[in-house]
């Protein structure tokens, strides 16, 4: 497993080579390891953890776990986690444990600690002291524990000495469903009656925790009335921890975003997390979803902006912001204003990144909307020491790190292919097009010239169904050929396009067949019921050979052009 710790920074992430058509292995779940920790650690007896994930969370955890004296051995190469339970009766001793940046850690770590009757120091990296822990706190002091912080009031670092005295406790559930997993966990080492003040947000992982107990003995009553009574202890269980669901978001949104296809076993609508419904929304955008009982495949891409609560799933919030970025149409996500508490907030990075790649963009109290138009642009995006906006926004790096097709007129017919514009070529940066598949449009680089960039260009970026079959070739595959003249292109894209491209004469010049390739497809997008863009370059500035100098200028070809738009265009081509 790669450590991200080793990775350069910033990370440049490339463009995929073909569509993903792939069955993904995930890792363990993240919320349901360091939820079988807890029980395991409480249990009576041993307990085996399969599958279960390694990462900085679960790692929190287990230390932690350490840090209050109970026993674990962990083997990453078999992901697996065995625990010998304290039988719900923590070690007496005092101790200064660190949650990290781990929000699950935390909010688990806390209500643990009060069971024993010596103080636990409970502190964490500053991101996670930055986060509220109040509507926890005053739980546990309904109950009898007293807990002191070391430094901003409601935050970590904070001292905890228990132990539990009350057996009922009320707190809202609209601020973290961690709280409440935190307190029904611990309650059930004994017994708990946790009753919430208002409606739960992302009941789902509630519900998650609950079938969890429930594996490892312990009672759980969920009234349906905002009201949980746990209890009855816990014994030592051989547990199965099943695939990530919202780590499975990020597959399935490549798979959205590139028309490609994604299936992921051991998750299906039969699992505990709710993150699963993340297929369903992207059904709802146009991608083909089949939710077997346990296995998510997703195929096609995601063309449809929706309008959807995401309360129940509001991990992938910042995911859905980039999929809503490469659609037709708008996007409105609403339900997830409490996510600005995460570890970072998780309604305003999203709407600043997309932003910054030139996505019309906004949040709103609680959510954003995305008004997407055209692809966006490459970007340098930050991630704010969260994970899931890392996870993300590597998405766009899949699509549009090569979105532009470099046409380069010259009297040569010697061929080099460039891999991205504004530069020398890049060999083996970009491909022609099942690579076009992968891209969601078809992409051509030509460089023509003696081996210099030369100073005639247009870019171009076009849709991936009117075009996906047009080229086959990978760009290093060109370049390890020889290719000296026009016609080899000529052939090899009608080879790959099975006779849908005739429009090279062989009588004709150089620049002639290179004029008539582009004025083709453009002749296609303006006839294209999609939105696609044409990049062109200044064509008065290239006329006089001014290329450095001019200004870029964008027209969406889904409309008429504007009349300047076009007498450029055909002064351009009248001039060649």
């Amino acid at each position: 497993m790669i450590d991200p710790r080793t990775l350069p920074d910033p990370l440049t992430i490339e463009p995929l080579v073909s569509p993903p058509d792939v069955n993904v292995v995930l890792p363990g779940s993240k919320s349901i390891t360091n939820r079988a920790l807890v029980c395991a650690a409480l249990a009576e007896g041993h307990s085996v953890l399969r599958g279960a994930l390694f990462a900085d969370d679960t790692q929190a955890m287990l230390g932690v776990l350490d840090g209050l004296g109970i026993s674990t051995r962990a083997d990453e190469a078999t992901a697996t986690i065995e625990v010998d339970g304290c039988g719900g009766h923590l070690p007496g001793t005092e101790a200064h444990v660190d949650a990290n940046q781990s929000g699950t850690t935390a909010r688990f770590a806390v209500p643990l600690a009060a069971l024993g009757e010596v103080p636990v120091v409970v502190d964490a990296h500053p991101q996670m002291r930055g986060r509220p822990m109040g509507d926890q706190f005053a739980a546990l002091r309904s109950m009898g524990v007293t807990i002191t912080e070391l430094g901003e009031p409601d935050r970590l670092p904070a001292r905890i000495t228990g132990p539990i005295d009350g057996a009922e406790t009320s707190l809202p559930g609209d601020t973290s469903s961690q709280f409440i997993t935190g307190l029904l966990l611990a309650g059930g080492a004994s017994s708990m009656q946790v009753a919430l003040t208002t409606e739960p947000i992302s009941r789902p992982y509630i519900e998650m925790t609950g079938a969890v107990m429930r594996s490892f003995g312990a009672e759980v009553d969920d009234d349906g009335d905002r009201r949980w009574r746990v209890g009855g202890g816990y014994v030592g269980t051989d547990y199965r921890v099943e695939p990530d669901a919202s780590a499975a978001s990020y597959f399935l949104a490549a798979a959205a975003i590139t028309g490609g296809r994604v299936r992921i076993d051991g998750l299906g609508r039969n699992a505990l997390q709710g993150d699963v419904a993340f297929a369903e929304v992207l059904g709802e955008m146009g991608c083909r979803v089949d939710l077997g009982p346990d296995h998510i495949e997703v195929s096609g891409r995601a063309r449809r902006g929706v309008e959807v609560d995401l309360s129940d799933i509001s991990d992938t919030a910042p995911t859905l912001a980039v999929v809503a970025a490469f659609a037709e149409s708008p996007t409105r996500v609403d339900g997830i204003g409490f996510i600005r508490d995460k570890e970072s907030d998780r309604v305003a990075g999203p709407v600043t990144e997309l932003r910054r790649a030139g996505v019309d963009a906004k949040e709103h109290d609680d959510g954003f909307v995305i008004r997407p138009a055209g692809l966006p642009n490459p970007a340098t995006f930050a991630t704010y020491d969260d994970h899931r906006m890392a996870m993300a926004f590597s998405l766009a790096g899949l699509v549009v790190a090569s979105v532009l097709v470099l046409l380069v007129i010259a009297e040569s017919a010697s061929l080099f292919v460039a891999g991205s514009a504004g530069g020398p070529p890049s060999p083996g940066a970009c491909v022609f097009s099942g690579v076009a598949q992968l891209l969601s449009l078809a992409l051509f680089c030509f460089f023509f010239g003696s081996g210099v960039w030369h100073e005639h260009a247009f870019l171009l970026a076009f849709d991936h169904d009117r075009f996906h079959e047009v080229a086959s070739c990978r760009v290093d595959q060109l370049l390890s050929q020889d290719i000296k003249h026009v016609d080899e292109i000529r052939q090899q894209l009608e080879a790959s396009a099975r006779g849908k491209i005739h429009l090279i004469s062989e009588s004709t010049s150089t620049v002639e067949r290179l004029r008539s390739v582009a004025l083709h497809v453009l002749e296609s997008l303006a006839d294209s019921k999609y939105t696609s863009i044409l990049r062109i370059c200044n064509v008065a500035a290239l006329k006089e050979k001014e290329i450095e100098d001019s200004t870029l200028m964008w027209l969406d070809l889904s409309k008429p052009p504007k009349e300047e738009d076009r007498e450029l265009l055909e002064d351009y081509y009248g001039s060649i």
